[in-house]
């Protein structure tokens, strides 16, 4: 039990991967037989030592501190004072996390980037231009670029494809999806388009990628 205590990796993995049903179904799993077999004490401290590995995890992959959301969350379970209570603690604790996008913009400095990077993050699966990216964050095209690759060390396209093909290997990992609808939900116009860039950033044709159906 001491095991299933402290063993949070697969919760913190799914979370990384954008998984937040499958980070959610194993919380609530392990959760479940925790509260069987132990008192109040124990599920808070399953919950408290949850919250600082999905926290460590984040920093080790990242380099991101995300200290205010983990101090928040820390202090929300220490004040549940039931097994209902701290579950959903546990439970909110995750879809803050999952939902917390200052690992994916936080380490970048300029304020403008940071706004360009969460708008192409929340609108991944659309026709993005430099010039809708621009206009969403009212800064001259020419003056992005230059900010842009200072702080990402890539251009713009080569960041949107790089993070459209780490959206489409999650896909082909967590989930059934074709091959033809992971290209799309992913911002790609067509599959050929698709098949090439993701060949050229991971050095393999989709159809090579470890997936769900493999």
């Amino acid at each position: 039990m001491d095991q299933l205590l402290l063993n949070h990796h697969p919760i913190c993995s799914l979370l990384y991967a954008g998984n937040e049903s499958g980070a959610l179904k194993v919380f609530k799993e392990t959760f479940t037989l925790v509260e069987k077999d132990h008192e109040v004490s124990t599920c808070k401290l399953y919950v408290l030592s949850l919250n600082f590995s999905i926290y460590n995890y984040i920093l080790m992959k990242e380099n991101v501190s995300l200290h205010k959301c983990c101090i928040t969350h820390n202090n929300s379970i220490n004040n549940a004072l039931s097994f209902s209570n701290i579950k959903q603690a546990g439970i909110d604790l995750i879809i803050h996390y999952a939902n917390c996008k200052d690992y994916s913009i936080e380490k970048f400095s300029n304020p403008g980037i940071k706004k360009a990077i969460q708008y192409m993050h929340q609108h991944l699966n659309e026709p993005l231009t430099l010039d809708t990216v621009c206009d969403s964050i009212h800064l001259n095209k020419c003056y992005f670029c230059t900010l842009f690759k200072n702080d990402t060390g890539l251009t713009f396209t080569q960041y949107l494809n790089k993070i459209r093909i780490d959206a489409a290997k999650h896909l082909m990992q967590e989930t059934t999806l074709s091959l033809d609808e992971i290209a799309y939900r992913c911002g790609f116009n067509t599959y050929s388009y698709f098949c090439t860039t993701f060949k050229k950033i991971t050095g393999q044709p989709p159809s090579a990628f470890p997936t769900m159906q493999k």
